[in-house]
């Protein structure tokens, strides 16, 4: 029984590691109910196309005129990138759906 119970959880944890590196999260600023408080929340973006940085087809974030994408590993910017590229997937897919 214990040696069930130990492989269920070593599964368990191999299946949770998998998905989260399918899904990067990021913290981002969004409105869960429409009558309160913007918040700060953890949110899987999975449309990236690049694993490294903020980039799709259809979007790219950028750092003001330059040409190359905001990537994860840029501290000062992953939070606000993070949350400008959630609303704008957001914003597509509501246009999309109308």
């Amino acid at each position: 029984m214990k040696l069930i119970l130990l492989t269920l959880f070593f599964s368990l944890s191999l299946l949770f590691n998998v998905q989260a590196e399918d899904c990067p999260s990021f913290m981002v600023h969004k409105r869960i109910d429409p009558n309160g408080k913007i918040g700060i929340y953890k949110t899987c973006i999975s449309e990236l196309k690049n694993k490294k940085k903020f980039e799709t087809e259809d979007f790219k974030i950028v750092i003001g005129t330059s040409n190359s994408p905001v990537t994860f590993q840029n501290v000062e910017y992953r939070q606000k990138a993070a949350t400008t590229f959630y609303h704008l997937q957001k914003a597509k897919k509501y246009f999309i759906q109308k």
